[in-house]
């Protein structure tokens, strides 16, 4: 997790110096550590409070850092409707940041002990349900998946 947060600030500087490519390669490995990083801690009976909270912070600081590159991006060079864009995705950086608290929360108010278990039964609010409603596949899912960034499924 540690390393995956490391990955993506240094994704970021790398997209600041135009190093577009390099940037790109960075946050894909911090994805990939994540797949395989969720596989080891299954297989080797590593699961804890801790690390899934530490997941789920290190999968919004790479979005995050992913959407302020974007905005970066966005805005160079075009001075036009700057307020809009910039306030635009900003909001899609907070609603980021207010679902994972979301559903952080419901998870220390429930027994399961993990926020996935919503899929199971559970109610979550009505926008992570719209999200996960079925496995992804639905307009909101298929934003959540390709335009935040990369999740992997349960």
């Amino acid at each position: 997790g540690y390393l995956r947060i490391g990955l993506s600030v240094y994704g970021l500087v790398l997209a600041i110096q135009n190093q577009v490519s390099m940037a790109l390669n960075t946050w894909i490995a911090a994805s990939l550590l994540d797949l395989f990083d969720g596989i080891a801690a299954r297989r080797l009976n590593q699961c804890s409070k801790f690390g899934v909270l530490l997941d789920v912070l290190a999968d919004n600081i790479l979005r995050t850092i992913i959407w302020i590159a974007a905005i970066m991006e966005s805005v160079k060079n075009n001075e036009e409707r700057l307020i809009l864009k910039v306030c635009s995705w900003t909001a899609l950086i907070c609603l980021e940041w207010i679902t994972m608290v979301c559903s952080q929360c419901n998870q220390a108010n429930s027994d399961s002990g993990h926020w996935k278990d919503f899929q199971r039964g559970r109610k979550a609010p009505f926008w992570i349900e719209a999200v996960f409603q079925n496995g992804f596949r639905n307009l909101f899912g298929t934003i959540a998946i390709f335009g935040i960034g990369t999740k992997k499924r349960a």
